[in-house]
């Protein structure tokens, strides 16, 4: 005897399976699932590479060589190895190290092994070292096993991109208001940390304007991310003029879609549509 279902019984199962479709994302085959992030560990001696080669090679599978963003993972990732690993880090000046997307290395969390780094002849990149599970500075050339990091599928109504996901508000609201919102949602006001990064985002935006995660000190002098971190000049876009703080107290940025989405300092009162980025 068949049984009918009726509608609302089946609108509940419905939900209940796209709920499970966005939270029981897995990782890809032959990739370790960690803090809602997946892994690529490639140990095998053929996997060997140069940190440029390996970067291409994370990039060709969909994520980029491993950022580093708290102790925790640090400390899981170098858990999983027995012999040094490149991951995403390098430096273009003595004593000044980031991240492949930009973002500086912070003192807190750094584990450089005793006497690292040493730049004992052109080192400007960054493995996990099998010295007791510390990093190392080493030449970029050296051919090594290496990390690979991916985001997992975002959830329903935010946009993948690498290993970091964004959502682009419908509604307005006050730049502190958009920060808490955004906090609730597992993420903060977007931080823009690359040029390749700023021209994904335009490309999804509507003709409107939007807050971002970056405000700046009294004196208008000194601008920072929501994460404290300086905002990079290379990274900077601002209109032309800008910022001019002309209605007093202008000390939160929007992007406005009348110039190419190009910043502008404003009252962080203002209401404005936001968006948000999570890891």
């Amino acid at each position: 005897m068949k049984m009918k279902m009726k509608a609302p019984a089946l609108l509940i199962i419905l939900g209940i399976l796209a709920v499970n479709e966005v939270l029981c994302e897995v990782c890809p085959p032959g990739w370790l699932d960690y803090g809602g992030n997946c892994y690529y560990f490639a140990s095998n001696k053929e996997d060997h590479k140069s940190w440029y080669n390996a970067k291409y090679d994370c990039l060709g599978k969909g994520g980029h060589l491993a950022i580093i963003r708290d102790i925790k993972e640090r400390t899981w990732m170098e858990s999983q190895i027995y012999t040094s690993h490149w991951i995403g880090l390098t430096t273009q000046k003595i004593g000044s190290w980031e991240w492949i997307d930009g973002t500086p290395l912070k003192a807190g969390l750094m584990n450089w092994n005793a006497g690292q780094p040493d730049n004992s002849g052109f080192e400007n990149c960054g493995d996990i070292s099998s010295l007791e599970g510390g990093w190392s500075d080493t030449s970029c050339y050296v051919k090594q096993p290496y990390i690979c990091k991916r985001n997992k599928a975002c959830q329903q109504g935010w946009l993948g991109y690498k290993d970091s996901c964004y959502y682009i508000s419908n509604v307005q609201k006050s730049w502190g208001e958009a920060k808490v919102d955004c906090s609730n949602k597992r993420g903060q006001l977007v931080i823009i940390r690359n040029i390749e990064e700023k021209k994904w985002l335009h490309s999804k935006l509507s003709r409107t304007t939007y807050w971002i995660g970056l405000s700046s000190t009294s004196d208008h002098r000194k601008w920072f991310w929501v994460d404290e971190t300086p905002l990079n000049p290379n990274v900077a876009n601002w209109s032309k003029g800008q910022p001019d703080n002309r209605s007093g107290n202008e000390n939160c940025v929007e992007m406005w879609h009348g110039n190419s989405y190009r910043w502008n300092d404003r009252n962080c009162k203002f209401n404005r549509r936001y968006i948000c980025k999570s890891y």
